[in-house]
């Protein structure tokens, strides 16, 4: 589960722009992997990809 974690974590590292559905993407990847994510990320996320999709 630490690996999965840390996949997503470095998904976010970054010299440009992020694409937030490829960070939600891992998010869930993870997830379905057994990591549980607290409730206020994905509505960040999905609020993010809404106002254009870059973090």
């Amino acid at each position: 589960m630490l690996d999965s974690m840390l996949t997503t974590y470095q998904s976010l590292h970054s010299d440009s722009v992020i694409s937030t559905s490829h960070v939600r993407d891992r998010v869930k990847v993870s997830a379905d992997q057994g990591i549980v994510w607290p409730s206020p990320l994905y509505v960040v996320l999905e609020d993010s990809i809404a106002r254009g999709g870059r973090l």
